[in-house]
């Protein structure tokens, strides 16, 4: 099937049964050949030019191993498959005048199989395994970026969610290469169709691949094989009844699954297209004054770290407010309430924090380090400043001031996950990541790595207000997730200083920033002038007077301010919809002497 063109011209150097042992060797080492060649030039170009081309060439050796593993398999167990003589001898398959088990040519070739199995589809699977198992780790390290290069012709062709597809297609691929040789006709064709079977259905709950004509062809391909199959199976010659019997069993139970499998398969489509458009795994509850950007970026981690999970954030899935109380109660799998300064004195927060305890849906608590103290008088405190009708919108549902009492006390007493705002972009995601591990189908995840300012392409900088930082961390996420280049926020000038591979710096303007004393050290020791820099504003920035420039003491920082306000900001508003924010993300990852 494969490898068979090193056969040619053997013939003509060996003679006897030895050409087969000759040949089967070749086809063994014909992979470390291609391997050799093909490396000599990348050393050549690496000593001579100084261009590195060994991780081109890792990707294009593990894609061929892959890809080929079915084939390599089939060529590998070749030795292994024998065939019945009239004389009741068994001789090769493929060569015929190979006699099996009683011969030293074939003992040869069964030591040779042996070397083969280890040497391809074990290493191969073994390999494959523990890249699966550590892939999600990697990509949370601050080498994720180079990871997912690194290894995109393995997880590169499937949805970030579905990544263990690779090791699961591939093991079912070598499994379907050995059935051959391990199983007699009837259990042959009875086992293939149920591994074909088996794929179909995982395809079908998956629907694994990036790309949606992908996963339509190998729907299309992957039926037809095993309508080939089905269809196949009467033609066979048997040669006694037993096997006539099996093959009738077979024949009966594939028709019958047929359509069930597809009408299966179709409903489990449809009502998880359903559940997908209305229901949310995670709702997050927030003062939108205080945490909105925050929560933008716990949404954001969220999809990274468990893309799956649909995550409710008002300016993205809330139409209008007459459903909020309805969706709280009836579209939500986990409730999130961010606790933040402010958070009890909003009307909707407690509304929200009611609706959720009232029908007993499962709340969590992210705690952030400026909630204020919570004092036993807060119902005279919040309730006093609601307005008639939001008081009677809230009984209209059910909720008494009673209920809201009980919910605030349910919410304080709940184990509480700590968020400093003004903590590392790692401390951020550890947060995020203990609140997560109690969602029911949550991956497994570890602690999170805290980026390198060494390895970072891109620098991003501006306030030290815990919204400014929010912002920030939104944008390196994003970034990071459509350059796929390491990026890292910067908060201080000494960090400035250990970059060596930045060269770009993406300055966030919000509100308050020019008199912050720590953003105007950094803009003091830092050389503006040989930056490439793009400014971007979240909104609530206030542009200077000529007299806030005047009142500068240091005329190096007054002209630094106007240069930065000079270039053009592009808008940046992490707590309008995210299908704003990503419009707004494409226009800044390719304005002119920006990123490309």
């Amino acid at each position: 099937m494969v490898f068979h063109g090193f056969q040619t011209g053997v013939t003509c150097f060996v003679e006897g049964t030895s050409f087969t042992t000759w040949s089967f060797a070749l086809q063994l080492l014909a992979f470390p050949a291609f391997v050799a060649l093909t490396s000599l030039p990348a050393v050549a170009v690496k000593i001579w030019r100084g261009i590195n081309l060994f991780s081109v060439l890792f990707s294009i050796y593990g894609l061929i191993l892959v890809a080929l593993l079915t084939a390599i398999s089939i060529v590998v167990v070749t030795p292994l498959k024998c065939m019945k003589n009239p004389n009741l001898t068994y001789t090769l398959e493929a060569h015929p005048q190979v006699i099996c088990w009683n011969s030293q040519e074939h003992e040869t070739l069964v030591i040779l199989t042996a070397i083969g199995v280890l040497v391809y589809p074990v290493t191969i699977l073994s390999l494959l395994l523990w890249a699966t198992y550590k892939y999600p780790r990697w990509l949370r390290s601050d080498r994720g970026v180079e990871t997912l290069h690194r290894f995109n012709f393995l997880f590169g062709r499937f949805r970030p969610e579905r990544y263990q597809c690779c090791l699961m297609f591939t093991v079912m691929n070598f499994l379907i290469a050995i059935t051959p040789v391990c199983l007699p006709t009837a259990p042959q064709i009875v086992a293939m169709c149920i591994l074909l079977w088996v794929k179909q259905v995982v395809h079908c709950l998956w629907w694994p691949w990036k790309f949606e004509a992908a996963n339509w062809s190998e729907l299309v391909l992957s039926g037809c094989t095993v309508l080939f199959f089905n269809l196949a199976t009467p033609l066979l010659d048997s040669e006694d009844n037993g096997t006539d019997t099996q093959l009738s069993i077979l024949l009966v139970i594939i028709f019958l699954g047929l359509p069930v499998c597809f009408v299966g398969a179709a409903i489990f489509a449809v009502l998880s297209m359903r559940k997908g458009s209305s229901r949310y795994t995670l709702f997050l509850s927030h003062h939108k004054a205080s945490t909105c950007t925050l929560c933008r970026y716990i949404k954001v981690v969220v999809a990274k770290l468990a893309p799956a999970f649909h995550v409710f954030y008002d300016a993205d899935n809330l139409r209008d407010l007459d459903s909020l109380f309805g969706i709280v109660k009836n579209d939500v799998d986990f409730f999130l309430a961010v606790l933040s300064a402010n958070v009890f004195s909003s009307f909707w927060c407690i509304a929200e924090m009611t609706t959720a305890f009232a029908n007993k849906v499962p709340m969590l608590v992210l705690c952030c380090d400026d909630l204020p103290y919570v004092g036993d008088k807060f119902m005279d405190l919040s309730t006093s400043s609601w307005p008639e009708e939001q008081l009677v919108l809230l009984h209209s549902h059910g909720l008494s001031l009673e209920d809201v009492q009980a919910a605030v006390a349910h919410v304080l007493n709940l184990p509480h996950v700590q968020l400093l705002r003004n903590g590392s972009a790692s401390q951020h995601e550890a947060s995020i990541i203990k609140v997560l591990q109690n969602v029911s189908g949550c991956p497994v995840l570890e602690e999170p790595y805290e980026g390198s300012v060494e390895r970072a392409r891109l620098l991003v900088c501006g306030g030290a207000q815990p919204e400014a930082i929010s912002s920030m961390l939104v944008m390196q996420q994003l970034l990071q997730s459509k350059l796929q280049v390491p990026c890292y926020v910067v908060r201080h000038a000494a960090e400035i200083g250990l970059s060596k591979k930045a060269t770009r710096l993406v300055v966030v303007l919000t509100q308050g920033l020019f008199a912050e004393e720590e953003f105007a050290e950094l803009v003091r020791s830092t050389d503006m002038d040989n930056w490439a820099k793009v400014v971007v504003n979240d909104g609530s920035f206030d542009f200077p007077t000529p007299n806030v420039y005047r009142d500068l003491q240091c005329p190096d920082l007054s002209a630094a301010y106007k240069s930065l306000c000079s270039s053009l900001a592009l808008p940046f508003t992490p707590h309008l919809s995210e299908t704003l924010l990503h419009q707004q993300m494409e226009h800044i990852c390719t304005r002119p002497k920006g990123f490309k």
